[in-house]
């Protein structure tokens, strides 16, 4: 995986930041290279702290006893396929539907805009753990 400079970092979480306000001007911010496209897959990094912290609130509620090196010997490797199924299986949409030209620049736009969706699940997730829980109704 290629490693993005940290202004390019912050240049694909503004563009991701705009896109999620619905600005399309946004994508300006993207690049739509092979290049872009490898860099786009570190958000996977970046996201993967809140991952784990929310991986680590569901397995409290559900009290899984198992260890986490057995836990995450299954999860990571899911963590891994849920970053790249989907590239994998949109290319050969994309290709089927004469949509090449668009494929990286989508790809990219979609792994850098999971940061912010990940940041805006792991709040409200946050908060609503933080708050106080109210008894069963009767």
């Amino acid at each position: 995986m290629k490693v993005p400079a940290p202004g390019e970092i912050l240049q694909a979480l503004y563009a991701s930041w705009r896109l999620a306000r619905l600005d399309p001007q946004g994508l300006s911010f993207l690049g739509a290279t092979a290049e872009d496209f490898r860099k786009s897959f570190f958000a996977a990094v970046i996201v993967l702290p809140a991952w784990l912290f929310l991986l680590a609130l569901h397995l409290r509620e559900l009290e899984v006893t198992a260890g986490w090196p057995a836990i995450l010997a299954i999860q990571l490797p899911a963590y891994v396929i849920s970053w790249t199924l989907y590239p994998v299986i949109l290319d050969g949409f994309c290709r089927a539907m004469d949509r090449d030209a668009h494929y990286f620049r989508y790809i990219v736009a979609f792994n850098w805009i999971k940061v912010i969706q990940t940041l805006a699940f792991t709040l409200a997730t946050l908060i609503g753990f933080l708050l106080p829980r109210l008894p069963p109704a009767a």
